[in-house]
């Protein structure tokens, strides 16, 4: 079930939804259970810089969600592991339907593919379905795509898919077109998407985060807002040797 909150993505501004989010995280993190199901990704700051054998060059478009729209700080750093974040926002509130949105995302991903640069997808939060679907629209052209703590389908949720109409009908077409698109992806498609989740997240339910035969990833953080910080920042090699790798 998801929690009945009166308006979701406004929340992750609250300092006591931060707050709330860390909750005994040492505690919880202590158990064996909890250290051996997680994906403990290396730290930033203990990450040795790559060489000048590693420095094939690559593109991150980010996408941001409803709620956090400014995230240059937090990948400024991608540039050192030759990953160039360029950010891009969608403009959920703007009223517009999802498909222009789309045509834009898909416009940028071919203003770098053109160029010969390798294309990645990261969609935050309400984003996640919006990268995976400028994917299904160019499978020949981007290379990963990474859904952070993304909605990703309709679910058991509809009725309260129906509610957050208010808040971005965008956002709303888009998981209805990702979830009946869903059986599209092949195998081989899968192989080049992660998903990444954290513990415990307040805003997303657990069974539209995730995607089968994906590389689905927990970090050791609880809340949905921590894990988007932590994902592009302290846990953030995870994602880079992710884009970095062949696909």
């Amino acid at each position: 079930m998801v929690a009945e909150l009166v308006d979701p993505y406004i929340l992750v501004h609250e300092k006591k939804a931060i707050f709330a989010a860390g909750w005994s995280i040492f505690g919880v993190l202590s158990t064996p259970r909890a250290r051996s199901s997680m994906c403990w990704s290396r730290l930033q700051f203990l990450s040795k810089l790559d060489t000048v054998k590693d420095m094939e060059k690559h593109v991150a478009i980010i996408i941001p969600g409803l709620g956090i729209e400014r995230l240059q700080l937090l990948t400024s750093h991608w540039r050192i592991y030759h990953v160039e974040p360029v950010h891009h926002r969608v403009g959920w509130h703007s009223g517009e339907h999802f498909e222009a949105s789309l045509g834009k995302i898909l416009a940028r991903i071919d203003s770098f593919s053109n160029t010969g640069t390798k294309v990645s997808l990261i969609g935050c939060s309400a984003s996640g379905s919006a990268d995976l679907n400028a994917f299904l629209e160019r499978k020949n052209t981007v290379h990963k795509i990474i859904s952070l703590c993304g909605w990703l389908r309709v679910g058991e949720h509809r009725k309260y898919l129906e509610r957050l109409k208010r808040i971005s009908a965008s956002f709303v077409e888009s998981v209805t077109i990702l979830d009946r698109r869903e059986n599209d992806l092949s195998s081989e498609d899968r192989a080049k998407i992660m998903t990444v989740r954290p513990i415990f997240d307040e805003l997303v339910a657990s069974d539209v985060v995730i995607l089968d035969r994906a590389q689905n990833i927990t970090l050791p953080v609880p809340g949905h807002t921590l894990a988007i910080v932590f994902g592009l920042t302290i846990f953030s090699r995870q994602l880079i040797d992710f884009i970095r790798a062949s696909a």
